[in-house]
């Protein structure tokens, strides 16, 4: 595409700069000019201005008043995914909001300005930023009106400043997060105690169901509050704690919620020893891995819960498998970066915040998928020597109390 009889309109569109500047500064190679001068030389001489603009990296177009494209420079191809044949298309047809845009500020006196979305041939949208002008009449037809149109893609650009708004929209909230979690977490501990105390009291009948029912949610309410505040969390506990039991209890307060999904739930933890874990971590960690198995999966899959010590290892290993959609190999490589999401209102920080507590007590999260078939997360965590490995009788005899609270609470929500 010829641009010399455009090249000094356009240039002076393109360049209002004063003279004296340099093309450097103007985001020009200058290395694949033919002669180096300066801004003002440039914008003088008719040839050495199309030369710039076959070198520019900003897309241009020019389109008549009937909006057909009259010249387009090779970026511009480039964008568009297009070739020669871009000359005489309307715009219209090329980038259709940005058409719209035109006819719409047309009786503006600032030239349109803004972005808008395009779509490729081969199937891709892409976004791209965009600056409208009408350019000089000096070599153009003067009963018609021309236009020139700079444009670039800022798909990426985009993408960028959506993840930094939602970084400080989580920021925001995460400055919050500690003190309403703790002022909705002893408000549930209190109607908790309240229930329990309640359900040893009351005959069995609809009333004992009712109560039933509402302790399986309040503790669901726990378990999400627990998920999100795994941030503020340590897998060190300051005493040890019967892991198998929180386990089996996150996982039948969450077998509701699988159920009504139509989803097979499966629990095989054995009894274990005392362990030195934060029972609301382990909670929180499980809670955030059923979650996501419970979004990748529809009805007929399975989820199990598998957890133990591992022979002659001296770790502890929880593992969560389902047999849903699977991750794709570009999924995989980025599931565990911070705010990275496949789900239209996901956080993407439940996997990383998991990744990050279980690698800070000194274990490893590992991952293995395959579309259409599943995906297990297996993390191990070492054990500390000063782990007692006889029960205490006292402890188990009250987290088995409260675990059949939790599978009669389950069991009437299933209902």
């Amino acid at each position: 595409m010829d641009p010399s009889p455009w090249a000094l309109d356009i240039a002076q569109v393109i360049f209002p700069e004063p003279p004296g500047t340099s093309l450097v500064s103007l985001g020009v190679d200058s290395r694949v000019l033919d002669t180096p001068a300066s801004g003002s030389e440039a914008l003088t001489d008719g040839p050495f201005a199309g030369q710039i603009l076959e070198a520019l990296d900003t897309a241009v177009l020019v389109t008549d008043s009937a909006g057909r494209v009259v010249f387009a420079n090779p970026r511009a191809a480039h964008v568009l995914g297009r070739g020669p044949g871009l000359l005489g298309m309307r715009l219209a047809e090329l980038l259709p909001d940005v058409a719209r845009q035109i006819g719409a500020e047309a009786s503006s006196d600032a030239p349109p300005r803004s972005r808008c979305r395009g779509l490729l041939p081969d199937g891709r949208e892409i976004t791209i930023g965009f600056s409208v002008s009408e350019i000089g009449r000096r070599r153009l037809d003067r009963n018609r009106e021309h236009l020139a149109i700079l444009f670039q893609d800022i798909t990426g650009f985009e993408k960028v400043r959506e993840e930094r708004d939602r970084l400080l929209q989580l920021a925001a909230v995460g400055e919050v997060l500690p003190s309403v979690l703790h002022e909705l977490k002893n408000p549930l501990a209190a109607i908790t105690t309240a229930v329990e105390v309640l359900l040893e009291d009351i005959a069995p009948g609809h009333l004992q169901d009712d109560l039933h029912a509402v302790l399986s949610e309040v503790r669901r309410i726990k378990l999400t509050l627990e998920g999100i505040g795994l941030v503020s969390h340590g897998l060190s506990g300051t005493r040890d704690n019967a892991v198998d039991f929180a386990l089996m209890e996150a996982f039948r307060v969450l077998e509701a919620q699988m159920k009504r999904k139509g989803i097979v739930a499966t629990c095989d933890v054995p009894s274990l020893p005392l362990l030195p874990f934060d029972a609301a971590a382990i909670r929180a960690i499980l809670f955030n891995l059923v979650t996501n198995a419970i979004h990748a999966c529809r009805p007929g899959d399975a989820i199990t819960l598998q957890a133990g010590l591992s022979p002659g290892k001296g770790d502890f290993f929880l593992s969560v498998a389902d047999t849903g959609c699977g991750m794709p190999s570009d999924v995989m490589e980025r599931c565990r970066e911070l705010f990275f999401t496949t789900k239209p209102n996901g956080s993407g920080i439940g996997l990383p915040l998991c990744v990050s507590v279980v690698e800070r007590a000194g274990g490893q999260l590992s991952i293995e998928s395959t579309v259409g078939r599943g995906t297990r997360v297996t993390v191990r965590l070492p054990i500390a020597p000063k782990t007692r490995r006889s029960p205490d009788t006292g402890a188990i005899r009250v987290a088995r109390r409260q675990n059949i609270r939790t599978e009669e609470a389950a069991d009437v929500t299933n209902r």
